[in-house]
């Protein structure tokens, strides 16, 4: 690279893959897409959203559903519609020279630091919990220096690899594909589906899918930022099992809208696959990050006038919680969410009524 390619800050575009309401991140590097647009109003993990929660996904989202798109698959192949939308529609987000794929609560932390947030999201992981988004968060997943620097460096930016044994679930983990049965609450003939297509039509991935097959490791979450020509790389591979599959798995009648996302946790092993047989290729060029996991809620300090005739109330607040309470019993706390104020009443401790407002 010449002095002034040095000088040059390659242009990145990193998805942000949302399906409900969720603080924003939105700004010239990062992209919020609403995933699975198409289908919105149909029953997902999460149940059926409501209108409010529309009108903020297409007031601040663009939608997975126009141009070339697969959107309605997604109650069935979960993000990976945002990554075909991507591929397939990179004008309309500026022909990036790297293109990523985060979640609304999951992103890259940007260095090496030592500073992280002293709690994991899951067990043993390089996965750390944050409380919100405020300027010092999108410093640390989203400083244009920082990510600059990487990108000179690296064609692929990723996950560390986690080995689900740390999860300590009750199960023990010999394989990938024991995992995938266990977190899909599907059947294993999907992943043997998935082998075999490898097998057949990419027989140079067959290594890195015997790891798999002996390992319970695999690289989270189907984060990834790549450099454009291996983005499209990535894409013609996982998209070509992918569909392939789904012409097969949309005949099967499915126990639940969890086990018809089966497809959706096979493409995290797909995204695994490919990484690691990159990196074997490349070693140089691949990098390793830790992740931040938000919480599902802000939790801030609100003043609340209580019934006259109450003859004692006090308030406590703890790590941001405001608790009300009566002769030491809980009455009463409120939360509230960027975007969305949620109040919850509670008498000794149960909840009794939840109103939402914006």
């Amino acid at each position: 690279m010449n002095k002034n390619q040095d000088n040059i800050r390659p242009k990145v575009k990193i998805l942000v893959a949302y399906h409900k309401p969720f603080s924003l991140l939105k700004d010239d590097i990062f992209v919020p897409v609403h995933g699975g647009r198409a289908v919105a109003e149909e029953k997902s993990k999460d149940g059926s959203a409501s209108q409010k929660d529309l009108k903020w996904l297409k007031n601040n989202t663009i939608g997975d559903n126009v141009g070339d798109n697969i959107s309605n698959l997604n109650r069935f192949l979960n993000e990976m519609t945002v990554v075909y939308w991507a591929w397939k529609n990179q004008k309309t987000i500026g022909n990036p020279d790297f293109i990523g794929l985060t979640h609304y609560r999951r992103h890259f932390i940007l260095d090496d630091a030592d500073n992280y947030s002293d709690k994991q999201w899951l067990p043993e992981s390089s996965v750390y919990v944050y409380e919100k988004i405020n300027d010092k968060y999108k410093n640390l997943v989203g400083d244009p220096d920082k990510l600059t620097n990487l990108l000179k460096k690296y064609d692929i930016i990723c996950s560390h690899k986690y080995d689900a044994n740390n999860l300590n679930d009750g199960h023990t983990y010999k394989s990938c594909k024991e995992r995938f049965i266990v977190v899909s609450k599907s059947k294993g003939i999907w992943y043997d589906k998935m082998s075999n297509i490898i097998k057949k039509d990419f027989p140079e991935y067959k290594e890195e899918l015997d790891y798999l097959n002996k390992h319970a490791s695999h690289y989270l979450c189907n984060m990834f930022i790549m450099r454009k020509d291996v983005f499209d790389q990535y894409c013609r591979f996982v998209f070509h099992i992918l569909l392939k599959l789904f012409e097969e798995f949309k005949k099967e009648k499915h126990a639940d809208v969890w086990s018809s996302r089966a497809l959706g946790f096979l493409a995290e092993f797909l995204t695994s696959i490919f990484i690691q047989k990159y990196k074997k290729t490349h070693k140089a060029k691949v990098k390793e990050l830790c992740l931040t996991y938000l919480k599902d809620e802000k939790e801030i300090c609100t003043t609340v006038k209580l019934l006259d005739f109450i003859p004692i109330l006090k308030r406590l607040q703890c790590g941001g919680k405001i608790v009300y309470k009566v002769f030491g019993l809980p009455i009463w706390k409120i939360r509230h969410m960027e975007n969305n104020i949620t109040t919850k009443y509670y008498f000794l401790g149960i909840p009794l009524i939840k109103i939402s407002k914006k």
